[in-house]
């Protein structure tokens, strides 16, 4: 759904790579935590078991969010898709 206060989310594959690097885990944290800030997030949090997350995000349109996800570094990774 695109529309005022739209929200976009990126997903995990289905099966979730074993080998994720800290230092990856560690950015994935650092920008939920600024988005989280910036009033970019709704709300974050992973599945337990840790099987991957749920990120709704605050946009206006599917463009104004596409940034936004592009700039995870779990997208930027391959760890999750959109």
């Amino acid at each position: 759904m695109v529309g005022p206060q739209s929200e976009a989310t990126g997903r995990l594959p289905e099966h979730i790579p074993e080998d994720i690097s800290p230092e990856a885990l560690d950015a994935h944290s650092v920008s939920l935590k600024q988005a989280a800030i910036d009033g970019i997030i709704v709300s974050a949090g992973r599945r337990d078991p840790a099987a991957g997350g749920l990120i709704p995000l605050r946009a206006e349109t599917l463009n104004e969010a596409q940034p936004i996800l592009n700039g995870d570094p779990f997208v930027k990774e391959g760890i999750a898709v959109q």
